[in-house]
């Protein structure tokens, strides 16, 4: 029986001007983020993946920390461009 391995996406795109997006980390998920990766810079917060923009917007990736580990790291997509978590 071929084993069937659920893989949630969490997709995001650039937030409006002053706002901020959150994210809920899953182990097993896909993080899509729909924006050119130039455009934030990334910060460790707490347990959260915090990434922020210019236009003082944000998106907060949630126990990013606590769901991910160097050995479990989710896939991403960025931009359209998938990178392994591996």
């Amino acid at each position: 029986m071929p084993s069937h391995h659920t893989v949630f996406k969490c997709a995001s795109n650039k937030p409006a001007a002053g706002t901020q997006n959150i994210i809920n980390a899953l182990p097993g998920s896909r993080i899509e983020l729909n924006f050119p990766t130039d455009q934030a810079t990334l910060e460790r917060s707490g347990n959260d993946l915090v990434l922020h923009f210019g236009d003082g917007s944000s998106i907060v990736i949630r126990d990013f920390y606590i769901a991910y580990t160097k050995e479990s790291m989710p896939d991403f997509v960025l931009d359209g461009t998938p990178i392994s978590g591996e």
